[in-house]
């Protein structure tokens, strides 16, 4: 029974990838979208889906939940749904982003679903970053030309609250947390107020940053689990989501790298070079530069050689720790010295005039404002722990690492481990754009994009939590197979 849903759950994602894939090479012809790319990407999704299944998980779970919190966490869900959709039909987007960028393209697609057209190719028509990723105008334009015009399309977005509450929930069946615990766990997950208070943004508000959280919790569960196809699909849907999607690839990467799992750093690797030929060439046209697809896919390919071969080093050989340490470092040295030969080729990602280009800019900027990385860190640290924003995740964290701290029980580790680090890593990788931003106002940069870069990583967060959370069944070793 409960490989049903999660034969959707994993339908669907693919189906986001294979929308992706299909819609960012036409762009990059020079093409028209076809109307048919959704209906064609969801049969093909499906079908792929049913031939390449998930790791069975060999978890015996007798638990059996209360019907009352069964019921109550139903009904929670079904009120909060609810409330999305006629939040999501009854207005526009409703933040400066959403209005002024995602949604503002998707009327453009919808309108034509090309590149060619003035609103992206004329640098006399304001468009306020039209040179972000466009996986999401795509998606609401598809639905928009397939009938339901752009006010309904904005169903997606609770479509993709469910997808996400979806792929949180088949994680931890199969990292073995309770029923009993998941009929719980759950409906906190999805009512955390940075996803359904209408006042903050939420769920329904047209910012694609509820896309970057699925696409980043997909490739972490898919990290946790061993699920490559899983993991390289969540990948790809990050780095073309937003542009912070880069930097999560190149997290994800680390995380797998030093893990010594070879299998997933080969399938990080995979998604985020997919990702990057899909995005990046249409990023340099936007900003009025050019970037050739097979010079980009032989720098990336290059750069990414001495991390593989490092990784699969430390797979095949286990070695000790100060060998370990050589090894990544040996990696980490010619993956940088290959990637500043061949940095001509990335020229065009410079261009002052895109997101990418200002941050790479700021590196001198950076240097100059770690002054002010303890203050940085202090508002991270208050938005993480409020209340208003990410409910109890913080403080529930912290009690399971207290608990565990203390517990001798060892099932489980190596998920909490690289969830763990995955989260610590993110949340530094949060400071960067802080530090490296041109905005003078910190404190308004800070007020402005703090809550909505920490979100990207709550999946992450309720990841961790379910497996700290007591397990199922008590084996010594994870019921995942390779």
């Amino acid at each position: 029974m409960n490989q049903v849903p999660a034969l959707v759950v994993r339908a669907a994602l693919l189906c986001l990838v294979v929308h992706g894939a299909i819609a960012l090479t036409f762009l990059q012809l020079g093409r028209a979208v076809p109307d048919a790319t959704l209906p064609i990407a969801l049969a093909v999704g499906s079908i792929l889906a049913w031939l390449a299944p998930a790791p069975r998980a060999h978890v015996h779970d007798p638990s059996r939940a209360s019907r009352l919190v069964v019921g109550l966490g139903v009904a929670l869900l079904a009120i909060a749904g609810a409330m999305l959709v006629v939040g999501s039909f009854a207005t526009p987007a409703r933040t400066w982003d959403g209005a002024t960028s995602w949604e503002l393209r998707a009327r453009a697609f919808a309108a034509a679903p090309t590149l060619e057209q003035p609103f992206f190719r004329d640098p006399g028509v304001y468009g306020h970053t039209r040179e972000y990723p466009v996986l999401q105008p795509l998606l609401l334009a598809g639905l928009a030309r397939l009938g339901l015009g752009m006010d309904g399309a904005r169903l997606l977005f609770p479509l993709l609250w469910l997808l996400l509450l979806g792929v949180v929930g088949d994680a931890w069946r199969r990292l073995g947390v309770a029923r009993a615990s998941r009929a719980w766990l759950l409906p906190a997950f999805a009512l955390t107020p940075m996803l359904v208070d209408p006042t903050m943004g939420g769920v329904d508000s047209g910012v694609a940053d509820l896309l970057a959280l699925l696409a980043l919790t997909g490739a972490a569960a898919g990290l946790a689990t061993r699920d490559v196809v899983a993991t390289a699909a969540g990948v790809f849907l990050a780095v073309v989501s937003k542009p912070e999607g880069l930097l999560h690839a190149v997290i994800l990467a680390t995380v797998a790298w030093c893990a010594g799992e070879f299998r997933m750093l080969c399938a990080v690797t995979l998604g985020g070079i997919a990702g990057a030929v899909a995005w990046l060439p249409l990023y340099a046209g936007l900003v009025g530069e050019s970037l050739a697809v097979p010079e980009l896919v032989a720098c990336l390919a290059t750069t990414a050689v001495p991390i593989l071969v490092s990784g699969a080093l430390l797979a095949r050989y286990a070695p000790r720790p100060a060998l370990r340490l050589g090894v990544l470092a040996v990696g980490a040295g010619l993956a940088l010295t290959g990637a500043w030969l061949l940095a001509p080729a990335f020229e065009g990602l410079g261009a002052r005039s895109g997101v990418l280009g200002v941050y790479l800019d700021g590196l001198e900027r950076a240097k100059a404002r770690l002054v002010e990385l303890p203050r940085i860190l202090g508002w991270l640290a208050t938005h993480a722990v409020h209340p208003r924003h990410y409910g109890l995740i913080a403080w529930l964290l912290l009690a399971l690492a207290i608990a565990s701290r203390r517990s001798s029980a060892t099932q489980g580790a190596r998920e909490r481990r690289v969830l763990a680090s995955l989260l610590c890593l993110g949340l530094a990788g949060v400071t960067l754009p802080f530090l490296v931003s041109p905005e003078p106002d910190l404190g308004h940069h800070v007020r402005s994009s703090m809550d909505r870069l920490l979100l990207h990583w709550l999946g992450v967060a309720w990841l961790l939590a379910g497996a700290c959370w007591p397990k199922a069944q008590a084996p010594a070793e994870t019921g995942l197979t390779r």
